[in-house]
């Protein structure tokens, strides 16, 4: 409900890094463990982020055909991703975690990798 307090708490195992808190509709400390924040009036979707420690941070791209691919990118990074087109696809919209981008629904963005993780998922129809 709008104006509720939501309390996270991440839970990190032996081996692991925490990746950051990964929101969309909400602004969070990406890189702190625990989290609170007031319900907006809008959604959220907040995705937990985690890695084998002593790994980077990660780039995770979604294809629209659910195809995942992570690589592990370097802090301070400059990332550009340019949807490609093939056949009757169209490109719509960017889904964006983890970081801000200007414009997602440009076919081309650009970002500096921070030091939590990203994901980012392209939509198309």
């Amino acid at each position: 409900t709008a104006g509720e307090t939501v309390d996270l708490t991440a839970t990190i195992a032996t081996g692991e890094v925490f990746g950051g808190w990964l929101a969309k509709g909400v602004e969070l400390e990406p890189m702190t463990l625990t989290q609170s924040f007031t319900m907006p009036d809008n959604n959220v979707e907040i995705i937990l982020s985690k890695r084998a420690s002593g790994q980077g941070p990660l780039l995770k791209l979604i294809l629209s055909d659910g195809t995942e691919i992570e690589t592990e990118k370097t802090i301070g990074e400059t990332v550009t991703l340019t949807s490609e087109i093939t056949g009757d696809v169209t490109f719509t919209s960017w889904d964006v975690y983890g970081v801000e981008i200007d414009n997602e629904i440009g076919e081309t963005i650009t970002f500096t990798m921070p030091s939590n993780d990203v994901y980012i998922k392209i939509n198309q129809e």
